[in-house]
């Protein structure tokens, strides 16, 4: 049995990072102590850079998966879960008005979400935005989705 900062110390040199984020996240939630105290004790440790990055808390599985990938290619930092125009969206550029929105069929599979997500994307659309929605199968392919994101400007 180990402690859960040493647990995290140890999925770090496992874990690709939005997994390690997501865990890390979950110990915040619950108030368990993090491995940051550990870091200066095993500095040689496998993933030890993975829990050194600055935190970026996302609330799924997916947004963590696309903050990975934003990282990974070096994108220009997101506002995460913030307010542009009244709602709250996944992602935000302000300075290039480009906000992305991540679509879970969990989370956007039903009549409701399909009708709130149509609205949303007109209100900020008439208010000067670019909304562009990824799914989880968009990441499959992490090439084509930069390409597709650098033309966007980003």
């Amino acid at each position: 049995m180990t402690t859960p900062a040493r647990t995290q110390l140890d999925l770090a040199g496992v874990l690709p990072k939005h997994q390690l984020q997501r865990a890390m996240n979950e110990a915040e939630i619950r108030r368990l102590p993090g491995a940051h105290h550990l870091i200066d004790r095993h500095p040689t440790k496998p993933g030890i850079a993975n829990l050194t990055a600055p935190p970026v808390h996302t609330r799924t599985e997916l947004e963590a998966r696309f903050h990975a990938f934003l990282n990974e290619r070096r994108f220009p930092t997101a506002r995460i879960n913030t307010l542009i125009e009244g709602v709250e969206v996944d992602c935000a550029w302000p300075r290039r008005r480009l906000i992305v929105e991540l679509d879970s069929y969990e989370f956007h599979g039903t009549r409701q979400a399909f009708e709130s997500d149509r609205s949303k994307d007109r209100h900020l659309t008439a208010a000067g935005w670019t909304v562009i929605r990824i799914t989880w199968r968009d990441l499959d392919d992490p090439d084509r989705l930069a390409e597709e994101l650098r033309a966007l400007a980003l």
